[in-house]
């Protein structure tokens, strides 16, 4: 269990102005921030590098201590190493606060999936005076939602009767802030799909035609000896040289479109081989499977019965 000041993934960031110290000369720089109590790292999962986690000589009267994220670090103070390092915040106008870093995290993401990883300071939400907001608390436990929600009100009951508690999984949180983008995703996938089923359908349409305006060519060359694997061959290679064409223009066309398209990827480069790959073998595989029949009928066919054809 930990507390916080913001809900992860929610769409709320906090931002401000910090004053750091750069080879001697200060610089203003703005970076995210989060309020979060003893035990956050643990509870959320996320890698504690190097330095101390919160604790109970973080309180209000004691030096201001701050963790920051590896991108706080590199990008602001230059540095893989930044404990025991300053920076100051602005309080009042012309006042800045001092807090001294006791430890660096890994990088996460709190505010939108879309967005890089900005600065982030982290700050004892022991330290700072109590707010009118609510306290929100994260829980981590392999107990059932609904046994953990009964133990936790009753708990929350001996201590605060009548306490309002609203209960919220982080899971459900992620949902709704990715709600448009799974939506697009879906979207996507089943155009994709319905753009596959049509191409398929096509190539077998365009290779059956095909088959059907050269049964007389390809009766004389059954009747001059070529065998039906020598028919099923042509007609076959003709077709994988047209899917082969397609994949290869297609494949150009999509990596310009995915690096058009670059900030609605996530989790996904505009280039990225294994992607374009799968994509290229599921084409390729389609179109041959879509060859199979006409090539096949091609090769079946009777010399005479073709010959005889106007």
């Amino acid at each position: 269990v930990a507390r916080t000041a913001v809900i992860p993934m929610n769409g709320m960031t906090m931002r401000d102005v910090v004053r750091v110290d750069r080879g001697g000369a200060t610089a203003d720089r703005e970076t995210s921030f989060h309020y979060v109590g003893p035990g956050f790292f643990r509870t959320v999962g996320q890698p504690l590098i190097l330095g101390r986690d919160f604790d109970d000589r973080d309180r209000v009267g004691s030096r201001r201590v701050a963790i920051v994220n590896r991108t706080f670090a590199a990008r602001l103070l230059s540095t893989t190493a930044p404990a025991g390092r300053v920076f100051s915040i602005q309080a009042t106008p012309g006042t800045w606060v001092p807090y001294e870093i006791v430890g660096m995290a890994e990088d996460a993401v709190y505010g939108d999936v879309r967005e890089s990883v900005p600065p982030v300071a982290y700050l004892a939400i022991e330290q700072e005076p109590e707010s009118d907001r609510e306290p929100v608390f994260l829980m981590h436990s392999r107990m059932p939602p609904a046994e953990l929600r009964t133990s936790v009100i009753r708990a929350i009951a001996e201590v605060g009767p009548g306490a309002g508690v609203e209960f919220l999984a982080l899971s459900d949180v992620v949902r709704n802030a990715t709600q448009r983008d799974r939506l697009l995703a879906a979207l996507s996938g089943g155009f994709g799909l319905l753009a596959l089923v049509l191409s398929a359908i096509g190539i077998y349409g365009v290779l059956s035609y095909l088959v059907v305006r050269r049964r007389q060519e390809i009766g004389v060359r059954l009747a001059i000896g070529a065998t039906q694997s020598d028919v099923v061959r042509m007609v076959a290679g003709q077709s994988l040289g047209w899917i082969g064409a397609g994949l290869g223009i297609g494949g150009l066309l999509a990596v310009l479109a995915a690096t058009a398209a670059r900030s609605m990827l996530f989790g996904l480069a505009p280039h990225d081989p294994l992607a374009l790959a799968a994509a290229g073998a599921i084409l390729a595989a389609t179109g041959v499977a879509a060859t199979i029949i006409p090539a096949r009928r091609a090769g079946r066919l009777q010399p005479t019965s073709a010959l005889r054809e106007e």
